[in-house]
């Protein structure tokens, strides 16, 4: 045990520290598994040293492109002088000039006009694309980070939703920017295409995951709720009523935790409704914007696959059908009364009901 001796003082250590700590050794048993602790925090430190060699390089990389659209821009500016020069030298001091020499001057004068505009354009493409470039791998990398702490057995489920928060803040401005470029400066598509395809590649993980979470949170809090207290026949009407709301019965924490959760997929679903929009611009766009909100499908979903292996039962017998649906229904219609139809109103969503089958649809106001 004469390692224990060179730990250094609880003074000395950080808070964070310490809470880790006597989370992980709360008791004489855990202590045996220090050594496999210790394996894990070195694996994450070379995993974590691993990232900082790949932001360095990735950094260095950034800071060649910047140096080569510095020396081209300062280049054309460097032409802008010395046609600024040249100018100059052909005017005479007096001032006179013949009408063929005006016509000269004013010719020469449009041509630097027009010089001056396309060196301004290439100076906003370059900064434009230096941005979307670091935006974009922003996002990669928040997504690589949350996918890496999802494979580890002992991930921080804090660490990964703060970082879906912030790929999906990294989104929002990108998709701003891209936005802009489309009404501004529309024969910048190459751009606005390559963005595009490493965005899309980004969301087609970041979504499954941010899925994944939500489900995986759902379940930590007993949903879906089982159906055989709404179900067995022995039950009386007092013992039904009985029957725990996971969603009304959460303590402060993990109510905020799944607010948090809720918000950031309502959001995720809105920023890919936005780039449908954008991409769709000038085509029939309104079936592809029609999507049921993701995080009510969540809750909806598996109260409907049980319900169904009920259901296919009673084909002969449509009052069940009904009796089990009413009960579904009215013990836990409160929560969209108290729970969901406030974080609906924070999201900035609204409801629309479809005519033709009468489902229902969140849709941004």
């Amino acid at each position: 045990m004469e390692w224990l001796q060179t730990l250094p003082p609880p003074s000395h250590l950080s808070p964070s520290a310490l809470c880790v700590l006597d989370h992980r050794f709360h008791t004489q048993r855990a202590l045996a598994e220090a050594p496999t602790f210790v394996a894990e925090l070195q694996t994450q430190c070379s995993e974590l040293d691993r990232s900082l060699d790949e932001l360095t390089r990735r950094l260095g990389a950034g800071l060649v492109v910047y140096a080569s659209f510095s020396g081209e821009i300062h280049g054309l500016f460097g032409d802008v002088t010395d046609r600024l020069i040249a100018l100059s030298s052909t005017v005479a001091p007096d001032g006179g000039r013949s009408d063929g020499d005006g016509k000269g001057f004013r010719e020469e004068l449009a041509t630097l006009a027009k010089e001056v505009a396309r060196l301004e354009t290439v100076r906003v493409y370059a900064e434009t694309a230096l941005k979307l470039d670091t935006l974009v791998g922003d996002i990669e990398d928040a997504v690589s980070f949350t996918m890496s702490k999802n494979i580890r057995k002992h991930s921080s489920s804090q660490n990964s939703q703060e970082m879906h928060l912030l790929a999906i803040k990294t989104l929002k401005t990108t998709e701003d920017i891209l936005t802009s470029i489309t009404n501004a400066h529309p024969q910048w598509k190459h751009l606005v295409s390559a963005v595009d395809h490493r965005v899309d590649r980004a969301l087609a993980t970041l979504r499954p995951q941010a899925i994944a979470d939500h489900r995986a949170l759902l379940t930590s809090l007993g949903w879906p709720p089982p159906l055989s207290a709404l179900i067995s026949s022995n039950s009386d009407a007092r013992t039904a009523n009985q029957v725990l709301n996971p969603l009304l019965s959460m303590q402060t924490d993990l109510k905020l935790r799944y607010s948090e959760n809720f918000l950031a997929l309502c959001n995720l679903q809105e920023l890919q409704r936005q780039r449908k929009a954008r991409q769709l611009e000038g085509h029939d766009r309104e079936v592809a914007l029609r999507q049921p909100l993701w995080v009510i499908e969540e809750l909806v979903n598996p109260l409907s696959l049980a319900s169904q292996r009920h259901f296919s039962k009673w084909v002969d017998k449509p009052e069940f059908i009904f009796t089990l649906v009413y009960k579904i229904t009215r013990d836990y219609v409160d929560s969209m009364d108290e729970l969901l139809q406030p974080l609906v109103d924070e999201a900035k969503l609204v409801v629309i009901v479809v005519e033709k089958n009468g489902s229902q649809q969140w849709l941004p106001p």
